[in-house]
């Protein structure tokens, strides 16, 4: 006969005792200062018996000696001003911020010069080469030109000159393709 296990009453389930806490076990600071007390001791004992397993059989290298010289007297230098902005300052170049560049409606009043950008500076041709070419993509005429600045030789990628306008619009259509470049006034006697 068949019988019917979904009406039966549930089994009732026995209680597991509740876990005492021992008197004698201690408490999770102090197991973990003793942690910390056993490292320091571990780290002190490899420290006192490391300089033992680095000798060779008790054999200790000697270093060699060299013969002391006496220090050469340093040739003293005429003193007197030693200004290098007499030349530096020619050669810097003052970065226009486009902000200034906006066209405006009072276009009589102001003095329009030309601009150039510079769109990048690399130590080295290839790159610039590179960056060259992908501006030609997009349409934009660049040129390179070799500067020597403390020594070291850098390539600059270059467009223009362009009116004050222009160079403003360029600067904001690079900015587009996610190229950054400085906007650089041309001083008069550049060409």
């Amino acid at each position: 006969m068949p019988h019917d296990y979904k009406k039966r009453p549930a089994a009732r389930k026995k209680r597991a005792p509740a876990r005492r806490k021992s008197d004698h076990s201690l408490p999770c600071w102090a197991w973990f200062i003793s942690g910390i007390v056993l490292s320091a001791a571990v780290v002190f004992i490899i420290a006192k018996v490391q300089p033992q397993w680095l000798t060779t059989a008790g054999v200790v290298a000697q270093k060699p000696t060299l013969p002391v010289q006496p220090p050469r007297p340093v040739p003293q230098q005429p003193k007197g001003p030693s200004y290098s902005f007499y030349t530096v300052l020619p050669e810097m170049e003052v970065a226009v911020p486009p902000e200034v560049l906006k066209p405006t409606a009072e276009k009589s009043t102001q003095k329009s010069g030309l601009y150039q950008l510079q769109l990048a500076s690399y130590r080295n041709r290839p790159d610039a080469a590179k960056m060259e070419a992908s501006l030609a993509l997009i349409g934009i005429s660049a040129r390179i030109e070799k500067v020597a600045i403390n020594d070291k030789t850098y390539y600059r990628v270059r467009s223009g000159p362009y009116p004050r306008e222009q160079a403003y619009g360029l600067h904001m259509r690079l900015r587009d393709h996610g190229v950054e470049s400085l906007i650089l006034k041309v001083r008069k006697n550049e060409g």
